[in-house]
């Protein structure tokens, strides 16, 4: 979301306690009228494995303990409140019943079990496919025992583009980077590519180059992106296989580049059966410079996500809760915003994880929450890289550059590693309320940011209520700007503020 507007400053308030209830239909279901679904609908365990089956969504007035459970061949897999446990080899369906006005809703999952535990990768859906095709992540850069788990991401667009991008860092990689100040690091580029056949279409991201958009082209019948705002590679035309991706980080320019750390890895994509398995995990390492009143600290956090939490969230904005054009439209549309923020596993575990780093490395401002908020706000700027709408979510080489806005949910962002203004500033104030501090969305024309209440604490931007004061952070900055700045050209410009 970029842009200008009125030079009147105005203030709108909507307060709104709590997110989004999640009322979302199973695929498998075909009536808006029918809100019950498993989070998985398949699953592999091996012997002795066990595995819980959360629901995404009830029939209003219904509890997870009125959900009935059984199984059609406890030989191989038995289910007692949610929770399967594999007997022995082979196949059983799981079926889970609820009962509402005299009305049974039903979802079933596919359980498949082997004689020993299989480590098969992450697997990825592509929620915008028929049969939920899908992308099992293998190799050292994406879901290996290394200390490289979690460099890369993939995902799928509504355009037909298959995203590999770089979502945090390894700690050594951090490590040979050496962050300078307030920069990210003194890298001059990063360059993904993906083999296909003997081609290698690659995407070079320069984050000290001004980059307006991506540059797509197409060759050989592949449309990629040559150029990249983030460190991010769109594909579009490939068929079902096997893939080999790399990531190169290079410095001293792009005229003569030095190496400085490359690694691969591969994704199989596949036809799906119109099922889905979100029982894996994917793993983030995040590494970053923290400066607090001129300490530099080199920073580093490793998290495991559940992807459940990931896929939900993609669902919800399937489900045609997240789409907008041409900017945010109206007051009705500005009022929504704080739907899009979360508290769920994924934000609370990232901020418990954040704040163990803090009290590591700084142990002299564990009671200071001026500076805990600077922390987290560094680490977002930093570790969360821009990227428009239209290339992450629609058919990124077309009309939509110009009409798309896109609300992420902070589990996508999490994912992605990606995001423009609304998504990093929903996930900001959202790890800002998971801490415990007030926080609020700020809304101007045609952009975002982050907001939340500091005691003891003065800078320029900031709004008054209810005998407190909400300052601004800009999320999208990867400078270090501090808490409670704005750009001259949204200073003094009218804005919301929606309290979450």
């Amino acid at each position: 979301m970029k842009g200008v507007a009125s030079s009147v400053l105005v203030f709108a308030l909507i307060v709104s306690i709590g997110g989004l209830a999640l009322m979302m239909e199973d695929p498998d279901q075909s009536s808006a009228e029918t809100p019950f679904g498993l989070s998985s609908t398949k699953i592999s365990l091996g012997v002795g494995e066990t595995s819980d089956l959360p629901v995404w969504a009830l029939p209003s007035g219904r509890t997870y303990a009125d959900i009935g459970w059984s199984s059609d061949d406890e030989s191989v897999a038995t289910v007692s409140y949610g929770t399967v446990t594999a007997v022995s080899a082979g196949t059983a369906m799981i079926t889970a019943k609820v009962y509402k006005d005299g009305v049974a809703y039903t979802d079933t999952c596919k359980v498949t079990v082997t004689a020993s535990p299989v480590d098969s990768g992450l697997t990825v859906y592509n929620p915008y496919s028929k049969n939920y095709d899908s992308a099992v992540l293998s190799g050292e850069a994406f879901v290996g025992d290394g200390s490289l788990n979690g460099v890369l991401s993939l995902s799928f667009n509504q355009g037909g583009y298959v995203i590999v991008s770089v979502a945090g860092s390894t700690y050594s990689w951090g490590a040979s980077l050496n962050s300078m100040g307030y920069k990210v690091c003194n890298y001059s580029s990063v360059q993904i590519k993906i083999k296909v056949g003997d081609v290698n279409y690659t995407s070079t991201y320069d984050p000290t180059a001004s980059v307006s958009q991506s540059t797509f082209v197409t060759s050989g019948g592949i449309t990629y992106n040559q150029t990249a705002q983030s460190p991010s590679l769109y594909v579009r035309g490939l068929g079902y296989g096997t893939y080999d991706v790399t990531v190169t980080v290079y410095k001293d320019g792009l005229l003569s580049p030095t190496e400085i750390v490359s690694k691969t890895g591969s994704f199989t994509y596949s036809e799906g059966d119109g099922r889905y398995d979100t029982t894996a995990q994917f793993t983030r390492n995040y590494v970053w410079n923290s400066i607090i009143d001129g300490s530099t600290k080199l920073c580093s956090v490793k998290l495991t996500y559940d992807y459940a939490e990931y896929w939900k969230a993609v669902m919800k904005s399937y489900d045609g809760l997240i789409y907008y054009t041409n900017g945010i439209a109206s007051a009705r549309y500005e009022s929504e915003c704080v739907n899009f923020t979360s508290t769920g596993k994924s934000v609370t575990d990232l901020q418990a994880a954040l704040r163990t780093e803090f009290e590591s490395k700084y142990p002299s401002y564990v009671s200071d929450s001026v500076k805990y908020a600077q922390f987290i706000f560094s680490f977002l700027q930093i570790r969360f890289f821009y990227e428009s709408d239209y290339t992450q979510y629609y058919d990124c080489n077309s009309s939509h550059s110009s009409g798309t806005d896109v609300w992420a949910y902070p589990e996508m962002t999490i994912y992605s590693g990606i995001g423009d203004c609304e998504d990093t500033a929903s996930l900001l104030s959202s790890l800002f309320k998971a801490a415990g501090y007030d926080s609020a969305l700020i809304v101007l024309p045609n952009h975002m940011m982050g907001a939340l209440v500091l005691e003891d604490y003065s800078y320029e931007a900031s709004f008054e209520y209810g005998g407190k004061k909400y300052y601004f952070c800009e999320s999208t900055a990867d400078t270090g700007v501090r808490i409670g700045y704005c750009s001259d050209d949204y200073e003094y410009k009218e804005f919301s503020y929606y309290f979450i």
